[in-house]
């Protein structure tokens, strides 16, 4: 792809295994990874989106166990970059999951489904 053919799309195959870092689509010439897709898929399953997602985020940091608090801090941390790479690009969230070719729903059904996302919990691979 040059640097002219901004608008493309490249759906990236799906690894038999996806552990989150694997690519998921090239947009507009920035990668987008399946932990992005998870976060834009828990985001557009919660009422207020993004905001209850902080919200959700900070307060699991507040446990008192170290763990989760780096959890979060690793989560806040790729959502930023997410919302920045996207902001560089001029895309949304509903932009970056509509650029998908629905042969079997749309990828965030797929994601659901293939991933089990179920709420703020780290997705579950089946």
């Amino acid at each position: 792809m040059s640097y002219f053919d901004r608008d493309a799309v490249v759906i990236h195959p799906k690894p038999d295994r996806v552990y989150g870092p694997e690519r998921w689509k090239t947009l507009r010439g920035e990668t987008f990874d399946y932990w992005d897709l998870w976060f834009l898929v828990v985001m557009g399953d919660l009422p207020h989106g993004k905001r209850e997602l902080v919200a959700k985020i900070k307060l699991k940091g507040k446990d008192r166990f170290f763990s989760n608090q780096r959890d979060a801090e690793a989560k806040l941390a790729h959502l930023l970059d997410l919302e920045t790479r996207l902001l560089c690009i001029g895309l949304t969230h509903a932009d970056l999951l509509e650029t998908s070719p629905s042969a079997s729903g749309s990828a965030a059904e797929r994601t659901r489904k293939s991933w089990g996302v179920r709420s703020m919990a780290t997705p579950h691979r089946r």
